[in-house]
Protein backbone atom coordinates (compact mmCIF):
# COMPACT_ATOMS: atom_id res chain seq x y z
CA UNK A 1 0.00 0.00 0.00
CA UNK A 2 1.14 3.35 -0.61
CA UNK A 3 1.69 5.83 2.18
CA UNK A 4 -1.86 6.91 2.77
CA UNK A 5 -2.19 10.43 2.97
CA UNK A 6 -4.76 12.93 4.15
CA UNK A 7 -4.05 14.73 1.15
CA UNK A 8 -6.07 12.05 -0.54
CA UNK A 9 -9.04 13.21 1.07
CA UNK A 10 -8.25 17.18 0.58
CA UNK A 11 -7.96 15.75 -2.88
CA UNK A 12 -10.99 13.73 -3.23
CA UNK A 13 -13.34 16.69 -1.40
CA UNK A 14 -11.99 19.22 -3.87
CA UNK A 15 -13.02 17.83 -6.87
CA UNK A 16 -16.52 16.82 -5.24
CA UNK A 17 -16.93 20.29 -4.75
CA UNK A 18 -18.04 20.56 -8.57
CA UNK A 19 -19.66 16.93 -8.46
CA UNK A 20 -21.69 16.63 -5.21
CA UNK A 21 -21.49 13.02 -5.80
CA UNK A 22 -23.09 9.97 -5.39
CA UNK A 23 -25.92 8.73 -3.52
CA UNK A 24 -27.49 5.42 -1.55
CA UNK A 25 -25.19 2.62 -0.55
CA UNK A 26 -26.33 -0.74 -1.67
CA UNK A 27 -25.85 -2.85 -4.71
CA UNK A 28 -28.01 -1.24 -7.79
CA UNK A 29 -31.41 -2.03 -9.10
CA UNK A 30 -31.03 -2.30 -13.15
CA UNK A 31 -33.64 -0.29 -14.99
CA UNK A 32 -35.36 -1.67 -16.97
CA UNK A 33 -34.82 -0.94 -20.53
CA UNK A 34 -37.44 0.64 -22.88
CA UNK A 35 -37.47 1.32 -26.57
CA UNK A 36 -37.18 5.37 -26.09
CA UNK A 37 -37.53 7.18 -29.93
CA UNK A 38 -34.17 7.54 -31.53
CA UNK A 39 -32.95 9.15 -35.10
CA UNK A 40 -34.01 7.42 -37.44
CA UNK A 41 -30.37 6.13 -39.33
CA UNK A 42 -31.36 8.23 -42.07
CA UNK A 43 -30.66 11.47 -40.79
CA UNK A 44 -27.45 10.39 -39.74
CA UNK A 45 -23.86 11.17 -42.38
CA UNK A 46 -20.40 9.22 -41.44
CA UNK A 47 -18.79 11.82 -43.43
CA UNK A 48 -19.05 15.61 -42.98
CA UNK A 49 -21.14 18.06 -44.45
CA UNK A 50 -21.14 21.52 -45.12
CA UNK A 51 -23.76 22.28 -41.77
CA UNK A 52 -21.52 23.55 -39.96
CA UNK A 53 -21.49 27.33 -38.11
CA UNK A 54 -18.98 29.70 -37.52
CA UNK A 55 -15.99 28.99 -34.92
CA UNK A 56 -17.10 31.43 -32.09
CA UNK A 57 -20.62 32.77 -31.64
CA UNK A 58 -22.68 35.07 -28.99
CA UNK A 59 -26.15 34.08 -29.60
CA UNK A 60 -29.59 36.08 -28.14
CA UNK A 61 -31.69 33.66 -25.93
CA UNK A 62 -34.44 35.54 -24.21
CA UNK A 63 -32.42 38.59 -24.56
CA UNK A 64 -29.36 37.39 -22.95
CA UNK A 65 -26.34 36.46 -24.95
CA UNK A 66 -25.34 32.92 -24.68
CA UNK A 67 -21.94 31.75 -26.41
CA UNK A 68 -21.60 28.63 -28.30
CA UNK A 69 -18.76 27.25 -30.06
CA UNK A 70 -19.07 24.33 -33.31
CA UNK A 71 -16.13 23.23 -34.76
CA UNK A 72 -16.19 21.22 -37.67
CA UNK A 73 -18.99 19.71 -39.52
CA UNK A 74 -21.30 16.22 -40.19
CA UNK A 75 -23.68 14.54 -38.14
CA UNK A 76 -24.39 13.36 -35.33
CA UNK A 77 -23.40 16.66 -33.52
CA UNK A 78 -21.32 16.30 -30.32
CA UNK A 79 -22.37 18.61 -27.44
CA UNK A 80 -19.77 18.93 -23.88
CA UNK A 81 -21.90 19.67 -20.72
CA UNK A 82 -19.50 20.93 -18.25
CA UNK A 83 -19.45 20.00 -14.24
CA UNK A 84 -21.27 22.72 -11.74
CA UNK A 85 -20.11 25.99 -11.80
CA UNK A 86 -17.62 24.87 -15.03
CA UNK A 87 -17.35 26.86 -17.73
CA UNK A 88 -17.20 25.43 -21.63
CA UNK A 89 -13.63 25.61 -21.24
CA UNK A 90 -13.01 22.17 -19.74
CA UNK A 91 -13.88 20.59 -23.29
CA UNK A 92 -11.42 22.81 -25.08
CA UNK A 93 -8.94 20.38 -25.91
CA UNK A 94 -12.06 17.39 -26.85
CA UNK A 95 -13.80 19.59 -29.24
CA UNK A 96 -10.41 20.00 -31.32
CA UNK A 97 -9.74 16.52 -31.19
CA UNK A 98 -13.41 15.77 -32.17
CA UNK A 99 -13.84 18.48 -34.96
CA UNK A 100 -12.34 16.70 -37.93
CA UNK A 101 -15.13 13.25 -36.92
CA UNK A 102 -17.85 15.39 -37.00
CA UNK A 103 -19.27 18.85 -35.79
CA UNK A 104 -18.36 19.03 -32.07
CA UNK A 105 -19.57 21.83 -29.94
CA UNK A 106 -19.50 23.61 -26.41
CA UNK A 107 -20.99 26.38 -24.77
CA UNK A 108 -21.68 28.00 -21.38
CA UNK A 109 -24.76 27.77 -19.42
CA UNK A 110 -26.14 31.15 -18.28
CA UNK A 111 -24.91 32.52 -15.88
CA UNK A 112 -21.49 31.36 -16.60
CA UNK A 113 -18.19 31.87 -18.45
CA UNK A 114 -19.94 34.19 -21.12
CA UNK A 115 -23.19 33.51 -20.72
CA UNK A 116 -25.16 36.16 -19.33
CA UNK A 117 -27.63 35.13 -16.30
CA UNK A 118 -31.25 34.47 -16.80
CA UNK A 119 -33.21 37.77 -15.75
CA UNK A 120 -34.55 37.76 -12.17
CA UNK A 121 -31.91 34.99 -11.19
CA UNK A 122 -32.75 32.42 -9.04
CA UNK A 123 -32.39 28.57 -8.61
CA UNK A 124 -32.79 26.43 -11.72
CA UNK A 125 -33.33 22.82 -12.37
CA UNK A 126 -31.45 20.29 -14.75
CA UNK A 127 -35.22 20.73 -16.90
CA UNK A 128 -34.72 24.44 -16.66
CA UNK A 129 -31.15 23.88 -17.79
CA UNK A 130 -31.90 21.93 -20.82
CA UNK A 131 -34.66 23.75 -21.98
CA UNK A 132 -32.37 26.59 -22.26
CA UNK A 133 -29.48 24.46 -24.23
CA UNK A 134 -32.81 23.58 -26.50
CA UNK A 135 -33.57 27.18 -26.94
CA UNK A 136 -29.62 27.97 -27.62
CA UNK A 137 -29.06 25.54 -30.42
CA UNK A 138 -32.41 26.31 -32.61
CA UNK A 139 -31.45 30.03 -32.02
CA UNK A 140 -27.91 29.05 -33.55
CA UNK A 141 -29.27 26.55 -36.11
CA UNK A 142 -27.37 23.53 -34.64
CA UNK A 143 -30.12 20.96 -35.23
CA UNK A 144 -29.56 17.22 -34.40
CA UNK A 145 -29.15 14.45 -33.93
CA UNK A 146 -26.73 15.02 -30.69
CA UNK A 147 -24.29 12.90 -28.99
CA UNK A 148 -24.69 14.67 -25.19
CA UNK A 149 -21.12 14.69 -23.22
CA UNK A 150 -22.24 15.67 -19.61
CA UNK A 151 -19.24 15.80 -16.87
CA UNK A 152 -19.84 15.55 -13.08
CA UNK A 153 -23.18 17.71 -12.69
CA UNK A 154 -23.32 18.00 -16.74
CA UNK A 155 -24.53 14.31 -16.65
CA UNK A 156 -27.86 14.95 -15.09
CA UNK A 157 -28.71 17.72 -17.57
CA UNK A 158 -27.79 15.57 -20.47
CA UNK A 159 -30.55 12.86 -19.14
CA UNK A 160 -32.48 16.12 -18.30
CA UNK A 161 -32.23 17.10 -22.21
CA UNK A 162 -32.71 13.34 -23.63
CA UNK A 163 -35.97 12.82 -21.69
CA UNK A 164 -37.83 16.18 -22.73
CA UNK A 165 -36.33 15.82 -26.81
CA UNK A 166 -36.07 12.09 -26.77
CA UNK A 167 -35.94 12.50 -30.81
CA UNK A 168 -33.41 14.77 -31.22
CA UNK A 169 -30.76 12.64 -28.64
CA UNK A 170 -29.05 9.36 -30.46
CA UNK A 171 -26.18 8.97 -27.97
CA UNK A 172 -24.81 10.03 -24.73
CA UNK A 173 -21.50 9.71 -22.50
CA UNK A 174 -21.25 9.90 -18.86
CA UNK A 175 -18.06 11.26 -17.66
CA UNK A 176 -18.14 10.07 -13.79
CA UNK A 177 -21.28 12.04 -13.92
CA UNK A 178 -23.76 12.42 -11.35
CA UNK A 179 -27.48 10.59 -10.52
CA UNK A 180 -30.87 11.77 -8.59
CA UNK A 181 -29.56 10.04 -5.26
CA UNK A 182 -26.45 11.96 -4.77
CA UNK A 183 -29.62 14.96 -4.03
CA UNK A 184 -31.91 12.39 -1.93
CA UNK A 185 -32.65 13.79 1.19
CA UNK A 186 -30.44 11.85 2.77
CA UNK A 187 -27.62 11.85 0.98
CA UNK A 188 -24.13 11.20 2.54
CA UNK A 189 -22.43 13.15 -0.30
CA UNK A 190 -24.82 16.62 0.48
CA UNK A 191 -23.79 15.64 3.90
CA UNK A 192 -19.76 15.39 3.17
CA UNK A 193 -19.37 17.85 0.21
CA UNK A 194 -22.22 20.65 0.40
CA UNK A 195 -23.85 21.78 -2.64
CA UNK A 196 -22.13 24.49 -4.49
CA UNK A 197 -23.66 27.02 -6.61
CA UNK A 198 -23.53 27.13 -10.61
CA UNK A 199 -22.74 30.16 -11.26
CA UNK A 200 -25.24 32.99 -10.72
CA UNK A 201 -28.15 30.53 -10.53
CA UNK A 202 -28.00 27.98 -7.95
CA UNK A 203 -29.60 24.02 -8.41
CA UNK A 204 -33.10 23.38 -7.37
CA UNK A 205 -32.34 20.18 -5.76
CA UNK A 206 -35.67 19.12 -4.98
CA UNK A 207 -37.19 19.84 -8.68
CA UNK A 208 -33.86 18.33 -10.44
CA UNK A 209 -34.31 15.16 -8.24
CA UNK A 210 -37.83 14.95 -9.14
CA UNK A 211 -37.68 15.34 -13.22
CA UNK A 212 -34.87 13.11 -12.86
CA UNK A 213 -36.77 10.45 -11.12
CA UNK A 214 -39.74 10.96 -13.54
CA UNK A 215 -37.82 10.76 -16.43
CA UNK A 216 -37.78 7.42 -19.11
CA UNK A 217 -34.55 5.39 -19.26
CA UNK A 218 -31.79 5.71 -22.35
CA UNK A 219 -33.28 2.88 -24.40
CA UNK A 220 -31.21 1.42 -26.48
CA UNK A 221 -29.28 4.33 -27.05
CA UNK A 222 -25.48 4.27 -27.53
CA UNK A 223 -24.31 4.93 -23.97
CA UNK A 224 -20.35 5.19 -22.27
CA UNK A 225 -20.36 5.40 -18.97
CA UNK A 226 -16.84 6.37 -17.48
CA UNK A 227 -16.45 6.22 -13.95
CA UNK A 228 -12.75 7.79 -11.65
CA UNK A 229 -10.54 5.24 -10.99
CA UNK A 230 -8.88 7.20 -7.70
CA UNK A 231 -11.39 6.47 -5.20
CA UNK A 232 -11.34 4.70 -2.33
CA UNK A 233 -13.04 3.80 1.08
CA UNK A 234 -16.42 4.97 1.99
CA UNK A 235 -16.56 7.36 -0.98
CA UNK A 236 -15.98 4.16 -3.77
CA UNK A 237 -18.99 2.07 -1.67
CA UNK A 238 -21.36 5.21 -2.30
CA UNK A 239 -20.22 6.13 -5.56
CA UNK A 240 -19.83 2.69 -6.70
CA UNK A 241 -23.61 1.58 -7.23
CA UNK A 242 -24.53 5.15 -9.03
CA UNK A 243 -22.08 4.36 -11.43
CA UNK A 244 -23.66 1.32 -12.18
CA UNK A 245 -27.07 2.88 -12.06
CA UNK A 246 -26.21 5.20 -14.96
CA UNK A 247 -24.81 2.15 -16.98
CA UNK A 248 -27.71 0.21 -16.49
CA UNK A 249 -30.16 3.37 -18.08
CA UNK A 250 -29.36 2.10 -21.23
CA UNK A 251 -29.76 -1.80 -22.82
CA UNK A 252 -26.28 -0.75 -24.79
CA UNK A 253 -23.79 1.15 -22.52
CA UNK A 254 -20.21 0.07 -22.39
CA UNK A 255 -19.00 1.01 -18.50
CA UNK A 256 -15.48 1.61 -17.80
CA UNK A 257 -12.96 2.90 -15.33
CA UNK A 258 -10.50 5.21 -15.79
CA UNK A 259 -7.55 3.11 -13.46
CA UNK A 260 -5.43 6.14 -13.46
CA UNK A 261 -7.36 9.10 -13.21
CA UNK A 262 -9.62 10.81 -10.32
CA UNK A 263 -13.28 13.01 -10.86
CA UNK A 264 -11.59 15.07 -13.80
CA UNK A 265 -11.15 12.08 -16.34
CA UNK A 266 -10.95 14.49 -19.26
CA UNK A 267 -8.17 16.36 -17.90
CA UNK A 268 -6.48 13.36 -16.48
CA UNK A 269 -7.17 10.71 -19.29
CA UNK A 270 -8.84 13.37 -22.05
CA UNK A 271 -7.81 10.11 -24.96
CA UNK A 272 -9.91 7.65 -23.30
CA UNK A 273 -12.69 10.27 -22.84
CA UNK A 274 -12.24 11.48 -26.73
CA UNK A 275 -11.84 7.46 -28.48
CA UNK A 276 -15.15 6.66 -26.05
CA UNK A 277 -17.08 9.66 -27.49
CA UNK A 278 -16.07 8.44 -30.91
CA UNK A 279 -17.09 5.00 -30.21
CA UNK A 280 -20.50 6.34 -29.69
CA UNK A 281 -20.31 8.18 -32.96
CA UNK A 282 -19.72 5.09 -34.74
CA UNK A 283 -22.28 3.13 -33.50
CA UNK A 284 -24.85 6.32 -34.26
CA UNK A 285 -23.70 6.13 -37.57
CA UNK A 286 -24.61 2.47 -37.76
CA UNK A 287 -21.83 0.42 -36.53
CA UNK A 288 -22.59 -2.02 -33.52
CA UNK A 289 -21.04 -0.24 -29.82
CA UNK A 290 -17.39 -2.00 -29.43
CA UNK A 291 -17.01 -3.87 -26.01
CA UNK A 292 -13.89 -3.01 -23.56
CA UNK A 293 -10.92 -4.19 -24.88
CA UNK A 294 -7.37 -3.06 -25.82
CA UNK A 295 -8.90 0.12 -27.92
CA UNK A 296 -9.53 1.30 -24.32
CA UNK A 297 -7.98 -0.46 -22.28
CA UNK A 298 -4.44 1.19 -23.95
CA UNK A 299 -5.55 4.51 -22.78
CA UNK A 300 -6.39 3.35 -19.08
CA UNK A 301 -9.50 1.74 -19.19
CA UNK A 302 -10.21 -0.93 -16.63
CA UNK A 303 -12.95 -3.58 -18.35
CA UNK A 304 -15.40 -4.34 -16.25
CA UNK A 305 -16.50 -7.93 -15.89
CA UNK A 306 -19.95 -7.45 -14.26
CA UNK A 307 -20.87 -4.28 -12.11
CA UNK A 308 -18.82 -2.16 -9.73
CA UNK A 309 -20.67 -3.23 -6.98
CA UNK A 310 -20.42 -6.93 -7.93
CA UNK A 311 -16.55 -6.35 -7.57
CA UNK A 312 -16.93 -4.71 -4.36
CA UNK A 313 -18.87 -7.40 -3.27
CA UNK A 314 -15.81 -9.91 -4.05
CA UNK A 315 -13.49 -7.93 -2.30
CA UNK A 316 -15.73 -7.44 1.03
CA UNK A 317 -15.45 -11.54 0.94
CA UNK A 318 -12.36 -11.48 0.41
CA UNK A 319 -11.47 -8.81 3.14
CA UNK A 320 -14.17 -10.96 5.87
CA UNK A 321 -11.97 -13.95 5.40
CA UNK A 322 -8.68 -12.48 7.08
CA UNK A 323 -9.22 -12.92 10.68
CA UNK A 324 -6.51 -11.48 13.14
CA UNK A 325 -4.03 -14.40 13.63
CA UNK A 326 -0.42 -13.92 15.18
CA UNK A 327 0.83 -17.16 14.18
CA UNK A 328 4.66 -16.64 14.36
CA UNK A 329 5.09 -13.14 12.67
CA UNK A 330 7.48 -12.18 15.37
CA UNK A 331 5.96 -9.56 17.56
CA UNK A 332 7.47 -5.67 17.86
CA UNK A 333 8.00 -2.34 16.59
CA UNK A 334 9.52 -1.33 13.18
CA UNK A 335 10.38 0.93 11.45
CA UNK A 336 11.25 2.05 7.70
CA UNK A 337 11.22 4.83 5.16
CA UNK A 338 9.18 4.92 2.51
CA UNK A 339 8.61 8.12 -0.50
CA UNK A 340 10.06 10.41 2.71
CA UNK A 341 7.49 8.91 5.14
CA UNK A 342 9.15 7.54 7.99
CA UNK A 343 6.80 4.68 9.15
CA UNK A 344 6.70 3.23 13.19
CA UNK A 345 4.97 -0.24 12.41
CA UNK A 346 3.71 -2.31 15.94
CA UNK A 347 3.18 -5.89 15.48
CA UNK A 348 1.06 -7.49 17.97
CA UNK A 349 -2.07 -10.36 18.36
CA UNK A 350 -3.13 -9.70 14.50
CA UNK A 351 -2.67 -6.44 14.72
CA UNK A 352 -0.60 -3.50 13.13
CA UNK A 353 -0.61 -0.15 15.06
CA UNK A 354 0.88 2.31 12.11
CA UNK A 355 2.26 5.53 12.79
CA UNK A 356 3.11 8.03 9.51
CA UNK A 357 5.54 10.93 10.02
CA UNK A 358 5.64 13.41 7.11
CA UNK A 359 8.56 15.15 6.02
CA UNK A 360 6.36 18.21 6.65
CA UNK A 361 5.59 17.41 10.18
CA UNK A 362 2.32 15.63 9.77
CA UNK A 363 1.64 12.57 11.49
CA UNK A 364 -1.00 10.01 10.58
CA UNK A 365 -1.97 7.20 12.94
CA UNK A 366 -4.05 4.01 11.62
CA UNK A 367 -4.42 0.11 12.48
CA UNK A 368 -4.52 -2.59 10.09
CA UNK A 369 -5.35 -6.76 10.69
CA UNK A 370 -2.89 -9.21 9.76
CA UNK A 371 -3.63 -13.11 9.74
CA UNK A 372 -0.27 -15.28 9.97
CA UNK A 373 -0.17 -19.22 9.47
CA UNK A 374 3.70 -20.89 9.03
CA UNK A 375 5.63 -18.33 6.89
CA UNK A 376 2.65 -16.86 5.63
CA UNK A 377 1.32 -13.42 6.00
CA UNK A 378 -2.12 -12.10 5.03
CA UNK A 379 -2.54 -8.29 5.59
CA UNK A 380 -5.81 -6.31 5.45
CA UNK A 381 -5.15 -3.09 4.90
CA UNK A 382 -7.57 -0.01 6.29
CA UNK A 383 -10.31 0.24 4.43
CA UNK A 384 -10.39 4.31 4.45
CA UNK A 385 -7.15 3.86 3.01
CA UNK A 386 -6.43 1.56 0.58
CA UNK A 387 -5.03 1.75 -2.68
CA UNK A 388 -7.32 2.94 -5.01
CA UNK A 389 -9.17 -0.10 -6.68
CA UNK A 390 -8.14 -2.89 -5.05
CA UNK A 391 -9.29 -5.25 -2.70
CA UNK A 392 -6.86 -3.89 0.32
CA UNK A 393 -5.41 -7.12 0.99
CA UNK A 394 -1.95 -8.33 0.47
CA UNK A 395 -0.78 -11.77 0.57
CA UNK A 396 3.15 -12.48 1.28
CA UNK A 397 6.08 -14.75 2.64
CA UNK A 398 7.87 -13.30 5.42
CA UNK A 399 11.55 -13.93 6.43
CA UNK A 400 13.20 -12.90 10.02
CA UNK A 401 17.25 -12.23 9.71
CA UNK A 402 20.16 -12.02 12.15
CA UNK A 403 19.58 -8.58 12.35
CA UNK A 404 15.80 -9.01 13.30
CA UNK A 405 14.12 -6.88 10.21
CA UNK A 406 11.75 -8.69 8.35
CA UNK A 407 11.42 -8.81 4.93
CA UNK A 408 8.45 -9.85 2.56
CA UNK A 409 8.11 -11.40 -0.72
CA UNK A 410 4.83 -10.50 -2.16
CA UNK A 411 2.48 -13.65 -3.00
CA UNK A 412 -0.62 -12.47 -4.48
CA UNK A 413 -0.96 -10.79 -7.89
CA UNK A 414 -2.37 -7.48 -6.58
CA UNK A 415 -0.60 -4.10 -7.05
CA UNK A 416 2.92 -4.50 -5.94
CA UNK A 417 2.73 -2.69 -1.96
CA UNK A 418 5.73 -0.51 -1.12
CA UNK A 419 4.92 -1.28 2.35
CA UNK A 420 5.66 -5.09 1.84
CA UNK A 421 8.31 -4.19 -0.51
CA UNK A 422 11.09 -2.76 2.12
CA UNK A 423 12.18 -4.36 5.22
CA UNK A 424 10.96 -3.64 8.86
CA UNK A 425 13.47 -3.00 11.01
CA UNK A 426 13.41 -3.38 14.53
CA UNK A 427 13.56 -0.03 16.73
CA UNK A 428 15.15 0.25 20.40
CA UNK A 429 13.14 0.28 22.85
Amino acid sequence: MKAPTNRTVVAVAALLVSVVAAGCGGAPTAAPATNNPSPAASTVSAAPSASGIAATNLFQVDGRSMFLECRGTGSPTILFEAGIGGSSGFATGAVGELAPTTRTCRYDRAGLGRSQAQSGGGDLSVGDRADDLHELLATAGVVGPYVLVGFSYGGMIIRAFADRFPTEVAGLVFIDATHEDTWAPDSWFLEEFPLSTDGAHSPDVDRTRAELLAAADLGDRPTVVLTQGRMSGEFERRWTPIQDKLAALSSNALHMVATEAGHAILEERPELVVESVRAVVEAVRGTVLPPCGPRFEILGAECLAGTMAELLATWDARRAKVVPTAGDLPAGTYGFVQDGVTFTVTVKDGHLAIEMRHPDGLVEKLTATYAAVDDEVTFLWPFDWRIPRTPGVNTARWTAGDDGAIRFEQLDGEQPEGWIAVPWVPTRA
